[in-house]
């Protein structure tokens, strides 16, 4: 049996290497020039930065072990520490009781405890969309002031028009009242706790490279693909594009993680008629990111701050060093804002030096930095379809999608883009890992 997986990706990557463990020939087909998708990133000047900072969720003990596995070396523990910048002041995120102190306490109190008694009495818990779920869940005060406008900057939609499902997935279990006091007791939640690479997070994707090919897994770069082909509705050869021209390859079993309208460019168009008509009207976000080598040991002690004042540009802070010291110099650290954005707009567009000085000012004007010059380098990168949003709509879309490619018995679909799903790294490694499961299923189809 031989399976082509498209995509190279932490998904692609991980389900390359469940195939190759149950012993099957695996050849895996990227894009790009190196692997590793939005797990990628950079190095200059001494400074490692993410694509797109990130974490493993110290939740799942057998993808710890394997990531540790594929690094070569333990992984950095930590708890993961986010907060919101509201008004010049930091809140946690997910908010607690401490949150509740301050002048605007007592609103906040009671429009949370307002929201709890509204789940009590069946009322706003299994909502459709953003802006009820989290207003019944959390309260009208905390609501507006920062949960419904830092997903509507992200998404680029009204909250009211964004799923529920959005909701659930940013939430810790436990509810806030839980939360506050396993705080108090000093006892971190399980997505608190984090895994990292010492050496940053490409090194993940990088090392899980390496063990590929040790095991005899090829992963061929700069190779689109272009077409999938067979008789019928098997597919059985994969035709890509490649420095060298085309490349045609057999396969038994195709693994896709590229973005669904890539996929159906690819596929026979009769038979994938309806799952076009639905990639369509599915949402996407691009994000251009900013990243900063800046000429101080440490701005804060947090992992992520986020932003929801629409008069900033970027959404998100992460700063490289509490991650993991060594990705930035002696005496310095690394800043890497995420401006979330529609590809081709007026954003995305920005030549490379204002985007920087866009940056600068803005972080000079909520006083991370002091000035100016304690910038010493920019770097911008531009991530097209980074964001999937997940609108009203998005469920009935997937499932036209999902029902169309149902008859491709032998095609698989994982990952953030492949399986139309926003999904933390320990989700998309678990996604691909599972590909394997299938695997048998779909050679009985043969």
């Amino acid at each position: 049996m031989r399976a082509v997986v498209a995509g190279g990706g932490l998904a692609g990557l991980s389900a390359a290497w469940g195939l190759r463990r149950a012993g099957i020939d695996t050849l895996v087909l990227e894009s790009g020039a190196l692997p590793g998708g939005s797990a990628s990133g950079f190095r200059d000047r001494n400074y490692t930065f993410d694509l797109v900072p990130q974490s493993l969720a110290a939740r799942d003990p057998e993808v710890a072990r394997l990531a540790e596995a594929w690094c070569g070396r333990p992984l950095l523990r930590g708890r993961r520490l986010v907060r919101i910048l509201l008004e010049g002041k930091l809140y946690r995120h997910p908010p607690d009781g401490r949150d509740l102190l301050g002048s605007r306490g007592p609103a906040v109190a009671a429009g949370m405890l307002a929201g709890r008694l509204q789940l009590r009495l069946g009322r706003g818990g299994e909502t459709a969309d953003y802006a009820t779920f989290m207003t019944a869940r959390f309260g009208a005060p905390l609501y507006e002031r920062f949960l419904g406008p830092i997903v509507e900057k992200i998404a680029g939609l009204p909250a009211s028009e964004i799923g529920s499902e959005v909701a659930r997935a940013t939430l810790s279990s436990g509810g806030w009242i839980g939360q506050a006091c396993r705080r108090a007791l000093g006892k971190p939640e399980p997505e608190e706790e984090h895994l990292y690479p010492e050496e940053g997070f490409p090194a993940l994707a990088e090392g899980l490279s390496r063990a590929l090919e040790r095991a005899g897994v090829e992963v061929l770069a700069r190779h689109r693909v272009i077409a999938l082909s067979g008789s019928g509705c098997r597919l059985d050869e994969v035709l890509a594009e490649g420095p060298r021209g085309p490349v045609r390859v057999r396969a038994d079993l195709v693994v896709s993680t590229l973005p669904i309208g890539a996929l159906l460019d690819a596929m026979p168009l009769d038979e994938t008629a309806d799952a076009r008509d639905a990639a369509r009207q599915l949402r996407t976000r691009s994000l251009v990111v900013v990243h900063l080598g800046i000429r101080r040991d440490r701005l804060t002690e947090n992992n992520e701050i986020l932003v929801p004042d629409p008069a900033v540009r970027f959404h998100r802070l992460s700063e490289t060093v509490n991650y993991a010291p060594r990705m930035a110099p002696r005496g310095a650290t690394g800043l890497s804002l995420e401006i979330a954005c529609d590809r081709h707009d007026a954003v995305w567009n920005e030549e490379d030096g204002a985007q920087v000085r866009h940056a600068i000012d803005d972080l000079c004007s909520l006083g991370f930095l002091r000035s100016t010059g304690e910038v010493e380098a920019g770097w911008v990168r531009r991530v097209p379809e980074a964001i999937p949003v997940i609108t009203l709509a998005h469920a009935g879309l997937r499932e036209r999608i999902d029902r169309s490619l149902a008859p491709f018995t032998n095609l698989k679909r994982c990952g953030r883009e492949g399986g139309l799903s926003a999904g933390d790294p320990v989700s998309r490694i678990r996604q691909g890992l599972g590909i394997v499961v299938n695997a048998s299923e779909a050679s009985r189809a043969a």
